[in-house]
């Protein structure tokens, strides 16, 4: 046992001895570090490199907690979110655009309606409903003002509902592709039946996504919100009524002089039967002059442009607000669908090992 001690003892001495020599103790530590470095490349060069493109699991890998998780999960669950937002921000800026482009076009479209359906004729036969209804009770005031009208704002409108819905169905589209995107990248890595869930080149609007979906646990994924907008709407929410209610108004208060004078002649004639619509504005021409019918026009085609443009205005805003409103569902729904596939696939990973 001495001679051990001894012989370690003057092993250890003589290594000492040649580390004081400068030379051999510079030699020494480069080949240490030599040794060092080469041994970190080989590891590093023997470890796979986890991404989106390369990533394969380990089936071997027994999970026990969220941790061992393969990674992928959520690397491509941050891409499709990033998606989601640059598809959200892109519907968003299309939108503003379409809105603030037709509400540029309203000035000279109301200006240019006015004019148009506000002549010294029109006005005329105008003057002569509203004093045939102040007599009868009746509302052939605002069905003539209807006829003037509807037919015009219903095409501006129209035209700007399906810019605008075709932004929405484009958005739509987008949230689909990259949720399916997604639920296939997922399941190619998937070492699991799941891979025969979703095909990369499926339709969302085919029974086989869904019935997918369906063997996920996953169901109403991509019909529970749908959007369409249609002048028909606008018509149901009163919006044509009370733009001719308020016409009429503005009728009944600039012309309220011919019309009072012309209701005489009209309740005279009534008396002898039905009066046609020319009798009552031979009425209306008896009862005052077609100067001053022509100054009150004036004033009545402003005041009718003015009316048009502000209730177009208002009602783009109002459409604008609808549809961002249905847009933030969407987009909610579709976050929501992905992190529900994550949690089904991550559940049947877990049971796979």
């Amino acid at each position: 046992m001495n001679n051990l001690q001894n012989s370690n003892q003057l092993s250890t001495n003589v290594v000492y001895a040649e580390l004081q020599n400068p030379a051999k103790k510079s030699y020494f530590f480069q080949n240490l570090l030599i040794i060092v470095l080469f041994t970190y490349m080989l590891v590093s060069f023997l470890t796979p490199k986890v991404t989106v493109d390369n990533y394969t699991p380990n089936t071997n890998y027994k999970p026990v907690n969220n941790k061992t998780i393969p990674s992928y999960f959520e690397i491509y669950g941050e891409k499709a979110d990033k998606a989601y937002y640059s598809e959200y921000n892109r519907y968003s800026d299309n939108s503003n655009d379409i809105c603030d482009n037709y509400k540029n076009s309203l000035r000279y479209f109301a200006d240019s309606l006015a004019e148009e359906k506000c002549t010294y004729t029109n006005c005329t036969k105008l003057i002569g409903y509203l004093a045939k209804d102040k007599v009868m009770g009746s509302d052939s005031g605002s069905d003539y003002l209807k006829e003037l009208l509807q037919s015009s704002i219903n095409y501006k409108m129209n035209s700007f509902i399906n810019s605008l819905n075709s932004n929405m169905s484009d958005y739509q589209s987008k949230m689909q592709q990259i949720t399916q995107e997604y639920a296939y990248n997922i399941c190619t890595n998937m070492p699991s039946a799941s891979k025969l869930y979703f095909d990369k080149n499926q339709n969302f609007n085919t029974p086989d996504f869904n019935i997918a979906l369906s063997n996920l646990g996953i169901s109403g994924a991509f019909n529970a919100v749908s959007i369409v907008l249609d002048v028909g709407t606008l018509v149901s929410t009163g919006f044509f009524s009370s733009l001719r209610k308020y016409i009429v108004q503005l009728a009944w208060t600039i012309f309220k002089g011919p019309i009072k004078k012309a209701a005489v002649s009209v309740a005279a004639s009534v008396a002898d039967g039905p009066l046609p619509i020319g009798d009552v504005i031979g009425a209306v021409g008896l009862a005052w002059t077609a100067y001053d019918i022509s100054c009150m026009r004036a004033d009545f085609q402003k005041q009718v442009a003015d009316s048009i443009y502000n209730k177009l205005y208002n009602e783009i805003n109002n459409i604008k607000r609808q549809s961002s409103e249905a847009i933030n569902d969407i987009h909610s729904n579709y976050q929501q669908i992905r992190l529900d596939m994550e949690i089904r696939f991550k559940k049947e990973y877990s049971q796979m090992q």
